[in-house]
């Protein structure tokens, strides 16, 4: 398995999370699905190789769960970022597949060995739906009616 240098392992108490989101801010979803939303910043010299990569091996990934989103910044503070949002029914959902990807060859030599030295950080959160939040992932229309 190749491991970059760019990403230690995270010491968080995984063991201490609930299968389902903890609902920390009193708040209750509507859904019970978690979202990780997961930021990649490149260098700009490296940023159109980065994009292509993720476009010609997103397929390996989406084999293992949802992709919601994918999306270049335009507009902000730093224009050099792809933006995923993936959907998970549980954090142990988000485990497995997590596992599972650390295990899938394909991935690892045929991505992650061009990827990382690619990327310069990556961000990852797992966030809920706030009350009363409807996800829309129609992309194709707007309020106006109009397609964008």
């Amino acid at each position: 398995m190749y491991r970059s240098k760019l990403f230690k392992p995270i010491s968080l108490a995984w063991a201490s999370l609930q299968t389902q989101p903890q609902n920390l801010h009193g708040t209750r979803a509507l859904s019970s699905s978690i979202y990780e939303l997961r930021n990649y910043q490149a260098h700009p010299k490296n940023f159109k190789a980065l994009v292509g990569l993720f476009n010609d091996h997103i397929d390996k990934r989406t084999k293992h769960s949802k992709l919601l989103g994918f999306w270049t910044v335009e507009v902000g503070d730093n224009l050099w970022q792809l933006v995923h949002l993936w959907e998970y029914g549980s954090l142990e959902e988000r485990r497995r597949v997590r596992n599972a990807l650390a295990q899938d060859e394909a991935w690892a030599s045929e991505f992650l060995i061009e990827a990382l030295p690619r990327m310069e950080v990556m961000r990852s959160q797992l966030v809920i739906p706030a009350p009363s939040t409807k996800l829309n992932l129609d992309f194709t229309n707007n309020s106006d009616g109009n397609e964008h």
